[in-house]
């Protein structure tokens, strides 16, 4: 994998349950805010079915990365409505030659822009979709609210709360993917496997959030692990996160053990640093 540092962020039972029918069997607030305070501003990797969890909703103020090769560009488009940026990092051709394509069309929904791009302008409510490869060698792809471009892009600026939908190429390479929010901004990626994920992250503190077979392949190479450690056994759960190995892992802080008065359970703030590094 790549040599980028990542932690993995997660709440489990004693007995390393985290999910019940793609849920949280718990929901402790104090929990929710300390996973908000930790990845605000950061990049957070998930599979499909976290994304789901989630209603296909991004995190909001966080570059959403989801790691699945059947998530079609419309599906998140369409339901990551309320991201500056929307992308795809799978690989094609190449797009350039200094074209510039402006999509300034009156229809709300159905513009198709083809062919070699270098500039990419959408109108407010069209969808520009750019087929076959990447955008590079400098190009700018500007977005106005709602519209979607397709392909891959060098830098993508986008105004608050804009939705652009990159797909067909990676972003990456020195990519820069900027929007009117600045770091803040809310960004939706999609990633066909873990390593494209990482390399398409660009925040300054990355975590992966589940579900469960993405922590197992990320576990190996991770750099820290946030674990909230719920105090209770889940014997029904269907979803497991792997054992802390204690001679891979070292507990650098743990909280004092605080008590949610909602569901009854007592949990704690723990922290470990991998000793591979």
């Amino acid at each position: 994998m790549t040599s980028k540092r990542y932690s993995l962020i997660v709440a489990t039972s004693e007995n390393m349950a985290i999910g019940r029918g793609n849920r949280m069997p718990w929901h402790i607030s104090a929990d929710l805010k300390y996973f908000k305070k930790l990845t605000k501003n950061g990049t957070v990797i998930m599979g499909r079915h976290t994304w789901e969890s989630l209603g296909c909703k991004p995190l909001p103020l966080r570059e959403n990365i989801i790691v699945s090769r059947s998530l079609t560009v419309e599906k998140a488009a369409f339901a990551a409505v309320g991201s500056d940026v929307v992308a795809s990092g799978s690989v094609g051709g190449s797009v350039g030659g200094g074209a510039a394509v402006g999509a300034a069309v009156e229809d709300v929904a159905g513009s198709v822009v083809r062919g070699s791009v270098a500039a990419v302008g959408a109108a407010a409510g069209d969808v520009a979709v750019c087929v076959g490869g990447s955008v590079g060698g400098g190009a700018a792809v500007g977005v106005v609210a709602g519209s979607v471009v397709r392909g891959s892009v060098d830098a993508v600026g986008a105004a608050a709360g804009d939705v652009a939908v990159c797909v067909g190429g990676s972003v990456g390479g020195g990519a820069a993917v900027g929007a009117a929010a600045g770091a803040a901004a809310t960004v939706t990626m999609v990633a066909p496997s873990i390593e494209e994920a990482l390399k398409m992250a660009s925040r300054d503190e990355i975590f992966v959030i589940g579900g469960g077979e993405i922590y197992r392949q990320t576990m190996p190479g991770a750099y820290r692990l946030y674990i909230t450690s719920v105090k209770t056994i889940i014997d029904d759960a269907d979803t497991y996160f792997p054992k802390i190995d204690s001679s891979k892992w070292r507990i650098i802080w743990e909280s004092e053990v605080f008590h949610d008065t909602k569901t009854n359970f007592d949990f704690q703030f723990i922290q470990y640093l991998t000793n591979e590094n």
